[in-house]
């Protein structure tokens, strides 16, 4: 008999009048049956209804027939129902598609088959809600009833057979409120221990088992899919273009993942820019992955086993992080003996008077200083990145073994030695063979030595903030000498790359900026002119490798 409609009254049959003692009052683990009954009676309930609701969209399902030539008003009439008629679930509020359905491997012939799904896509994408609806279908096949609602995800029955490495940055409450807590040191440690209680799952044989991470990389699936072939799982392959529009759209993935929406762990934020890079990096699976057998899929699936991590690939060709001259020995020999003044040093030299720390090599030898040294002076022509793009590096290799005139125009500092380095120019025949790799604002210069918390690449932007205060001031002074009225004023930092500015009271050979912004930071920029420009000589073009 199917049991009674839940809230339905019960027949309640009159006890006969009785003289004796009045019958004690129900146990406890009695009034937990009678709980029990009444809850699993409306959950058969809402079964039958909903096996009504699927018999009914089969039903129309397969008696809908293919559309007929039509005139266009009624065309669109058909189009409305088609729409309002498709076979889409709702599962924690989102509807799972057609295509999701067909991904399911569950079998009312063979309800324990052992089978894993590989979900992939971004955060946001719908992976984790399919993931739970196709668990839903298979624990009914096994007999388990089970309606995922809107905090499914951290209920045990999902956290058991769906298996994501997030699952170790939550934390679950007794109540059931789920925070998250990523921290990245952390992966390491993480994505191996997800692997092992994958592998535990397998080997007790639950099924069905779903690993819920972004496998944004074929090989992130390698292991997984080996762990498979060992335990003897079927393999399922779930792919974010199956999963509905929008799951590779980064405003799409943004708006649905935000703090405070339904079924995510408060705390689990994605930047957009993260969003980005995953989708940009998504490696697409071969065709005939997702069919699920037949060659084609063994094929996909090959190529999942034999995926490789970067750092298991071969290495390829080393690729240069820059291209430049090398000055190391001619300008230490020019330049090394250039006494630095009192601005560079301040209170860092020891003892005072001529012959003591006063000089550049000083500088460099100087034994407990902060100081950085280059790993080899240079001027550097061109840098690469970590993408460099291959046409640039064949323009670079073409001029290797080239050489080049450079001089030394000024020695420029932040006051005390944070930066020092040499401004240079490029000059005599050759020089314009270098316009096919420089861009327009190239500030050819030598970084010299560095200390926390400026970087050798600081230079660049130190003399690009220290030539605009040279200009501001060379028109100012020029304008005061003018009386004010407006009459040309001579460049002094044009084309010759002339360092005018301030005199310093202390050291009367430096210019001195005060106060300049350099990435964010004020600094008193300093200036040690050379008059005349220091010949270097002629200086070899070459790669650097990292």
């Amino acid at each position: 008999k199917r049991p009674r409609l839940a809230g339905a009254p019960a027949a309640v049959a009159k006890a006969p009048p009785t003289t004796g003692p009045a019958p004690s009052p129900p146990s406890a683990p009695a009034l937990l049956a009678a709980d029990l009954r009444k809850r699993i009676s409306a959950l058969a309930d809402k079964a039958s209804a909903l096996e009504a609701l699927a018999a009914k969209r089969a039903g129309v399902a397969a008696t809908r027939q293919p559309p007929e030539p039509v005139d266009e008003e009624s065309e669109d009439e058909e189009g409305e129902e088609e729409e309002q008629l498709e076979p889409d679930v709702e599962v924690d509020g989102n509807l799972c598609s057609d295509a999701v359905l067909r991904l399911s491997r569950a079998d009312p012939a063979a309800p324990f088959r052992r089978v894993v799904y590989l979900m992939r896509g971004p955060p946001g994408s719908g992976k984790s809600t399919a993931a739970r609806f196709l668990l839903a279908q298979h624990m009914k096949l096994q007999g388990v009833d089970w309606r995922p609602g809107s905090n499914a995800a951290f209920v045990s029955i999902s956290r058991a057979f769906i298996l994501s490495t997030d699952d170790f940055f939550t934390k679950v409450d007794d109540r059931g409120k789920a925070e998250y807590h990523f921290n990245p040191s952390k992966l390491k440690e993480y994505h191996p221990k997800n692997q092992a209680r994958c592998e535990a799952s397998m080997e007790l044989g639950l099924t069905p088992l779903f690993v819920d991470n972004t496998n944004i990389s074929l090989w992130e699936m390698r292991d997984y899919l080996k762990a498979a072939e060992k335990f003897g799982y079927d393999v399922q392959v779930v792919d974010p273009q199956a999963l509905g529009p929008g799951a590779l759209d980064p405003a799409v993935l943004e708006s649905r993942i935000g703090e405070g929406a339904e079924g995510r762990a408060s705390g689990k934020e994605i930047p957009g820019h993260v969003l980005k890079r995953m989708v940009s990096n998504f490696e697409d699976l071969p065709p005939g992955l997702g069919s699920g057998s037949g060659p084609e899929a063994y094929a996909a699936l090959g190529i999942v086993r034999e995926a490789r991590a970067p750092w298991e690939r071969p290495p390829g060709p080393p690729v240069p992080s820059y291209a430049g001259l090398d000055v190391e020995a001619r300008a230490l020999a020019r330049l090394g003996a250039l006494e630095l003044g009192p601005l560079f040093w301040e209170d860092q030299a020891c003892g005072e008077g001529e012959g003591l720390e006063s000089n550049l090599l000083d500088a460099r030898c100087k034994d407990g200083a902060d100081w950085s040294l280059p790993d080899r002076l240079h001027v550097t022509v061109r840098f690469f990145g970590r993408d460099p793009v291959t046409d640039t590096i064949a323009a670079a290799e073409a001029l290797v073994g080239s050489w080049f005139e450079v001089e030394a125009r000024s020695l420029v500092f932040v006051r005390g030695g944070g930066l020092l380095c040499a401004d240079v120019g490029i000059v005599g025949p050759g020089a314009e063979d270098l316009a096919g790799l420089v861009g327009e604002d190239w500030l050819p210069h030598i970084t010299l030595l560095n200390a926390k918390p400026w970087w050798p690449k600081d230079s660049n932007d130190l003399l690009s903030a220290l030539k605009k205060a040279s200009k501001e001031h060379a028109r100012s002074t020029a304008a005061a000498a003018a009386g004010g009225e407006d009459e040309e004023v001579i460049d002094l930092a044009g084309e010759e790359d002339v360092l005018a500015g301030p005199t310093s009271e202390e050291d009367p050979r430096a210019f001195l900026f005060p106060g300049l912004q350099v990435r964010g930071r004020a600094a008193d920029v300093c200036v040690l002119p050379l008059d005349p420009p220091q010949p270097l000589g002629p200086c070899k073009f070459k790669l650097f490798f990292p």
